[in-house]
């Protein structure tokens, strides 16, 4: 079979996997009433992250490049199998081919701050230092913030937030036996409060306001693969873990989870696979809702000199209290180098299951009713066309838009309760708790990236998304931004001095308001400044200051963030 064929071949496999992503079940209209609009949402505190994924990375892509600028073939057989370089080389002068001296690794690193409104940080790391044979790591992470807040006609309300994170993980090969493996332990704890809430709603009315919401998630994780490097063996990674999730709310939810996935490379094609089952137990207020997710994923890939094909399916079966059903998700990437690495036109095809267990859904929203349950959410369908590549060794880009169908979409809203004005008249007021609203949503996401970088010293770049939802039930998609836009700048002076600030903006959003009406929230901007100074190579001195343009900015309706953050500290390497 030829490259022509292989390629075709392809192309028809993936074609067929789209057209059966079409016959998804759309589950939200199976949900019983009592369940729509009363599951949690979270929120999450923006992280300083300048980083511009796609258009950045491909900046860094090694470059081999000399006065000998011979490219050879470098197509040769193992075994009676191909073995295909994906990326071309060229050969290295004699008098470049020196032996490089490894760099002594530091294997404690601490950064140690403080900051207004009571905000302490800490991270601690020790490693076992640089063995192929065995290693091991213990880490330590917290954040928290323990200030007040002036809401409207309620002051100095308490807002207190916490994350705290430890871990330890051990690493390792058998060289006879060609394995690697990793086992690791961790422990998390979560911190927050419920504090926006309509201010003239009496506390009878909502009883978690004020409260505090403190999780807890531990468990074990491992690992154990080969590590062959020929292509005549089967490359294979066997996955597992058992954690558990606790709160002072008298929620509690097991979870475990076992996988194996592996390929083999065969006449110049890459067959390859996982087998994945999870189990979730979660049990509030004494009820029970397991769930168990069972998934058959195999693929298979073609590639050439300038062009990669993948194609595959995802078969999952989602068992769980309310309805279980099977899920096709397709799996599919065409791409080819016009210009390598200069011009890059791909298409995807990609569908996942949002599991939403109660650690990462508080994560990702606090402010969710712990009491209530939060379904999964299914995208059956993601397209996504684009181009990616670079203008010259310095200006990269992305761009590409998408199109995805999904079941279950979640959409945070305040709370509604009820407030007797008289007797036997009720008025409707916001509560302090979220609550969730689901619906089967049609998403368009364009996203535009450009990152522009002089060696290792300057970077910089910018990002723009744009966001459309065509809803069914829902008259707003709650507190979904139409567009975010950000830019950011990063300077480093010889690893002496390093700078980096980047400046966002947020589209208007929409929040439900007490009678069921939409209120608009207004465009938010934020800009932030980190500044770290190298005063050794022991010994180094940090600064952090967000919103520096003391703008009024909410996560949600009624859940207004800090005016003003600021951080320093020392970070510490020996």
């Amino acid at each position: 079979m030829n490259v022509v064929r292989k390629f075709w071949y392809a192309i028809v496999l993936l074609l067929l996997v789209y057209d059966a992503t079409w016959a998804q079940v759309d589950t939200t209209q199976h949900y019983p009433t009592m369940n729509v609009g009363q599951s949690k949402v979270v929120e999450v505190s923006r992280v300083f992250d300048p980083w511009i994924s796609d258009a950045g990375k491909l900046n860094f892509l090694p470059q081999l490049d000399d006065t000998v600028v011979s490219t050879p073939k470098f197509e040769y057989r193992l075994l009676a199998r191909p073995l295909v370089r994906l990326l071309p080389l060229r050969p290295i002068p004699p008098a470049k081919m020196g032996r490089e001296r490894l760099d002594k690794l530091k294997p404690f690193y601490a950064k140690l701050g403080f900051g207004n409104n009571s905000a302490p940080i800490a991270e601690l790391f020790y490693s076992g230092g640089r063995s192929e044979m065995l290693t091991y790591s213990l880490s330590a992470k917290h954040r928290s913030s323990w200030g007040k807040l002036d809401l409207a006609d309620i002051k100095n309300v308490s807002v207190p937030y916490s994350n705290t994170d430890i871990a330890a993980h051990l690493r390792g090969t058998h060289r006879r036996n060609r394995f690697s493996y990793h086992v690791g332990a961790f422990y998390r704890h979560g911190y927050s409060s419920f504090y926006g809430a309509d201010n003239v709603t009496p506390l009878a009315v909502d009883t978690l306001r004020n409260e505090r919401l403190s999780r807890h998630k531990g468990g074990f994780e491992f690992d154990l693969g080969s590590t062959h490097l020929d292509s005549s063996h089967f490359q294979y990674r066997l996955l597992g873990g058992v954690e558990g999730y606790s709160d002072n709310q008298t929620n509690k939810e097991w979870h475990a989870r076992v996988a194996l996935d592996g390929y083999k490379d065969l006449d110049g094609f890459r067959y390859g696979g996982t087998l994945l089952l999870k189990h979730y137990g979660l049990t509030l207020d004494d009820r029970k809702f397991p769930n168990t997710i069972a998934s058959l994923a195999p693929w298979i890939k073609l590639y050439g000199e300038r062009w990669r094909v993948i194609a595959g399916v995802n078969l999952l079966y989602d068992a769980n209290d309310l309805q279980s059903g099977l899920h096709i998700y397709p799996k599919g990437h065409v791409s080819y180098d016009i210009v390598r690495q200069y011009f890059v036109p791909y298409f995807e095809l990609d569908g996942t299951l949002e599991v939403a267990d109660r650690w990462s859904v508080s994560q990702q929203n606090p402010f969710l009713d712990p009491r209530t349950k939060v379904w999964n959410t299914s995208r059956n369908m993601e397209m996504r066309l684009g181009a990616k590549g670079r203008f010259s060794n310095r200006l990269g880009f992305n761009l590409y838009a998408e199109y995805a169908l999904v079941d279950s979409m979640r959409f945070d809203v305040n709370g509604i309760g009820r407030e007797e004005i008289a007797p036997s008249h009720w008025q409707p007021v916001l509560i302090a708790p979220m609550q969730s609203m689901y619906d089967r949503v049609s998403e368009t996401h364009i996203r535009g990236e450009l990152f522009y970088t002089i060696d290792t010293r300057f970077a910089t770049g910018v990002r723009a998304d744009f966001w459309n939802y065509t809803l069914i039930r829902l008259t707003e998609p709650w507190h979904k931004p139409a567009w975010t836009g950000t830019i950011f700048a990063n300077y480093n002076l010889r690893d002496k001095i390093y700078a980096g600030i980047d400046f966002t903006l947020l589209a208007p959003r929409k929040a439900r308001a007490a009678n069921g009406d939409a209120i608009q929230l207004g465009v938010e901007y934020e800009l932030n400044l980190q500044l770290r100074y190298r005063w050794n190579k022991n010994f180094s001195l940090f600064t952090d200051f967000r919103n520096l343009i003391l703008q009024r900015t909410y996560a949600y309706h009624l859940y207004s963030r800090h005016r003003l953050q600021f951080q320093m500290g020392m970070i510490l390497e020996f």
